[in-house]
């Protein structure tokens, strides 16, 4: 198991000064979250690419700005705008390869909304999606998103049963809780399909803290993890309002590790 972290713990902190800190923190492998245009072009890329070979660094996954905007970009009636879309997505592939990452995540369609596409269009253009970034060598992932499609288990099923081994999923254990799932049968329903996990903690009042500051059972998730054959990374991801002090998060880290090596 890889343990790391993303940078959208540290946002609204530019992009390239959240990697630096969490490179100085001791973390070595990451999720970037791009937040604008200009990070996906190569002056962007090679200054973070210099800070990761300075720091021994390696990204993982790639998580794209628009996530927000997926819904009219690219699961919308209006097909042609799904179409051009895809040549920007193609620069946040290019992007992930130039760092060496294996995934880009996705959040799809909202359930609320006026766009009312089938699920089944909603996974062949998934699946067009994943071929493209098939081309760049890189693995699009569906991350589980409450107040989104993919935030039901039932929905993960349904795209696992109809896309096969093209669906690919990025597990987010605040989502899954924020969504009123249930993190088990998340797990159980991305199966073999779970590439990428997004880890951090609950209680009765907050739905994103830090690992170890929760509730969360990491020794019986770690079991499931095992059970399942997962060998992917765990990265903690919660919000620059979910801790005080960014030493925090290296026992966060500590933390994760300590238990998965009992």
């Amino acid at each position: 198991m890889k343990f790391g972290i993303s940078t959208a713990c540290f946002y609204p902190m530019l992009t390239e000064e959240a990697l630096e800190a969490e490179l100085e923190l001791g973390f070595k492998s990451f999720e970037i979250f791009v937040n604008s245009f200009s990070e996906i072009e190569k002056p962007f890329m090679s200054k973070a690419k210099e800070l990761l070979n300075n720091g021994n660094g390696e990204v993982v996954s790639l998580h794209p700005f628009l996530s927000g905007d997926e819904p009219f970009l690219l699961f919308s009636n209006y097909y042609r705008r799904f179409k051009d879309t895809l040549k920007i997505y193609d620069k946040f592939f290019n992007c992930a390869a130039f760092w060496g990452a294996k995934y880009v995540i996705l959040h799809g369609a909202r359930i609320a909304g006026m766009y009312k596409i089938s699920d089944d269009e909603y996974f062949e253009r998934f699946a067009i999606l994943a071929e493209r970034a098939n081309t760049f060598g890189v693995t699009l992932l569906q991350e589980n998103v409450n107040a989104f499609r993919s935030q039901s288990v039932d929905f993960i099923k349904k795209m696992q049963a109809a896309l096969g081994d093209v669906a690919r999923f990025n597990l987010d254990i605040k989502q899954t809780v924020r969504a009123g799932e249930n993190v088990k049968d998340m797990c159980l329903a991305m199966g073999s399909g779970m590439c990428n996990i997004h880890i951090n903690d609950h209680n009765e009042l907050q739905d994103c803290i830090l690992p170890g500051e929760g509730s969360m059972d990491y020794e019986e998730f770690f079991g499931l993890l095992r059970q399942i054959g997962y060998d992917g990374a765990c990265l903690i991801e919660v919000y620059s309002k979910s801790y005080e002090r960014k030493e925090q998060l290296v026992g966060a880290y500590e933390y994760l590790k300590s238990i998965y090596e009992k």
